[in-house]
């Protein structure tokens, strides 16, 4: 059990606007869009729960502002044009991991 593993991706919408507001009464309040901005995260861990895999971020852009001047990055990362999972980033995963066991 320890030695059995499951990874799963997830699509994290990380501006997504609420669906309720504040407002004072009387006042008017005009609906947003929903941002499709988002990332792609592989996240995985032992059948029992005891070993947690790096998680992995997927990203539109290879060199995101945000990470810059960040010394360590608690997940590993890579890009895609839409920030999705595809058999290439699998595979590189996959692989990586397959050396690190």
């Amino acid at each position: 059990p320890d030695d059995i593993f499951n990874a799963d991706e997830t699509g994290l919408f990380y501006q997504c606007l609420p669906d309720k507001t504040l407002t004072f009464k009387g006042d008017t309040c005009h609906g947003g869009k929903n941002s499709k901005q988002r990332v792609t995260l592989l996240l995985g861990t032992n059948q029992i729960g005891t070993v947690k895999l790096k998680p992995l971020m997927i990203g539109k852009s290879k060199n995101p502002r945000c990470f810059k001047g960040v010394q360590s990055f608690p997940m590993d990362y890579t890009s895609n044009k839409k920030s999705w999972m595809n058999s290439g980033v699998f595979e590189k995963w996959l692989t990586d991991l397959d050396r690190q066991m």
